[in-house]
C-alpha cells in the first residue's frame, strides 16, 4: 500500500469479525515487494463487536467506511464498491488470510489470460494441506471452486497449475474488471443478502461472453464453516442459498432452459454433501434434506422473479450462445472438474481437517 494511485483496489468486508480483523489485514499488508500499488477498504457491515475500532486503531493504511447498518453481504459489497478507486477491485471475506502474492497474483492471472475475473486459489479447513499452508511461500496447487450441474460449488485440488479456467468466482475471494460490471447488470443484487450472489455473477459474466480464470499465485486461507447440524438457523440459512441458487440460474437463463435443467437442479442439490466434511451416518438425511429444500427454493425463487424483470431481460437482451448456452456452461464446468478429479485420482480436497501454521 502505498500513496500511488492504486491499480487495485482489496475491499475487505466486515460484521462483527473482530477475532479475524488482524490476521487479515496483517496479511493484505505484507504482499510482495513488486506488488502493483494497491489500496485496501475495510466496509464494516454495523459491527457491535467492536471491530471497527480496532481496524482505525491498529491498522491505520487500511482506510474504514462504516455503515450505519447491516446491509448483508450483497449489498455491502455494492455500497463498498463507490468507496474505491482503481479499475481492477479485490473482494475479500474477512475470515481469511492471503499469502504474500495474494494481490498481484490475481491481477496477474487476469491480465494475463485476457480474463474479466480471477478467482484466489482458496484452501479450506478441511483440505489436507491446510495445516501445513506457509503463506510466505508459494502453493504447489490449484484449488479450484467450480459449479456442476446443479449448480452448486464442488472443490478440486489441481496438481502444479498456474492458472485454470472456469465458470465460479467465489465471493470469498476474487477480483474483477470493474469496466465490465455496468454491461452485465452489476456487481451483486441487493435482494440476494448473501449466498448465491457469487453465482449470479458468474452466470451473467458467461452470459455476455466474458471468462474468468483461477490464480494459482493467489494462495489464501479461508475459515469457511459449513453449516451441518440441524438447527432453525442452518435450516432457513441452507433455504436462503437454494433459492438463491435458484434464482441466480432463473436470471440468466431463458425458461424453457432453466425448466430443462430444473429436475437436475432439485435432485442434484443432494450432492453438496459430498462437498463438506458430513459423518457418514449424517448423510442420507441431509441429502434428503437437500432435495426438499431446493424445491421450496426453485418454488421461492419463481415468485419474486417478476422483481427481477429488468436485470433478466437485459441479460437476456445481450447473451451470447445457443439456447442453452448457460445450462452447457454448467455441464461444461461439471465435466471439466470431472476430469481434473480422475487425472488426480478421485482427489477432491476434502479430506482431513486442519489449520494454517
Amino acid at each position: 500500500m502505498s500513496d500511488v494511485p492504486p491499480i487495485v483496489s482489496v475491499i475487505v468486508l466486515g460484521y462483527n469479525g473482530l477475532r479475524y480483523v488482524d490476521a487479515c489485514l496483517d496479511s493484505l499488508r505484507d504482499q510482495d515487494a513488486g506488488t502493483p500499488p494497491y489500496e485496501v477498504v475495510f466496509f464494516d457491515n454495523a459491527s457491535t463487536d467492536g471491530t471497527p475500532e480496532a481496524v482505525e486503531g491498529r491498522h491505520p493504511d487500511v482506510r474504514l467506511v462504516r455503515s450505519e447498518r447491516n446491509l448483508g453481504y450483497a449489498a455491502g459489497n455494492v455500497a463498498a464498491l463507490a468507496e474505491v478507486r482503481a479499475h481492477w477491485v479485490v473482494f475479500l471475506n474477512q475470515d481469511t488470510v492471503v499469502g504474500k502474492q495474494f494481490v498481484g497474483g490475481l491481477l496477474e492471472a487476469a491480465r494475463s489470460t485476457g480474463a474479466s475475473a480471477a478467482q484466489a486459489n482458496m484452501i479450506l479447513p478441511w483440505q489436507a494441506c491446510a495445516a501445513g499452508w506457509d503463506r510466505t511461500t508459494a502453493h504447489p496447487d490449484l484449488h479450484v471452486a467450480e459449479l456442476t450441474r446443479a449448480a452448486y460449488v464442488a472443490y478440486t485440488v489441481r496438481n502444479a497449475a498456474v492458472t485454470a479456467p472456469t465458470l465460479f468466482v467465489t465471493g470469498a475471494a476474487f477480483i474483477v474488471d470493474r469496466s465490465v460490471l455496468d454491461r452485465i447488470g452489476g456487481l451483486f443484487d441487493p435482494s440476494f443478502w448473501a449466498y448465491g450472489e457469487d453465482t449470479d455473477l458468474s452466470l451473467r459474466l458467461r452470459a455476455a461472453g466474458l471468462t474468468a480464470v483461477v490464480a494459482g499465485k493467489a494462495a489464501m486461507y479461508h475459515d469457511l464453516t459449513p453449516s451441518t447440524g440441524l438447527s432453525v438457523r442452518s435450516l432457513r440459512k441452507t433455504a436462503l442459498i437454494l433459492r438463491n441458487r435458484h434464482l441466480a440460474c432463473l436470471r440468466s437463463m431463458r425458461t424453457a432452459e432453466y425448466l430443462r435443467i430444473l429436475p437436475r437442479l432439485v435432485l442434484g442439490a443432494a450432492g453438496k454433501v459430498d462437498e463438506i466434511p458430513v459423518g457418514a451416518r449424517s448423510r442420507i438425511p441431509i441429502r434428503l434434506g437437500m432435495i426438499g429444500l431446493s424445491l421450496v427454493g426453485a418454488a421461492r425463487a419463481l415468485a419474486v422473479l417478476p422483481r427481477h424483470h429488468a436485470t433478466r431481460a437485459a441479460v437476456l437482451a445481450t447473451r451470447v450462445g445457443g439456447p442453452n448456452a448457460i445450462a452447457d456452461a454448467l455441464a461444461e464446468a461439471d465435466a471439466r472438474q470431472a476430469r481434473w478429479r480422475s487425472e488426480a485420482g478421485g482427489h477432491s480436497g476434502a479430506t482431513t481437517t486442519g489449520r494454517p501454521v
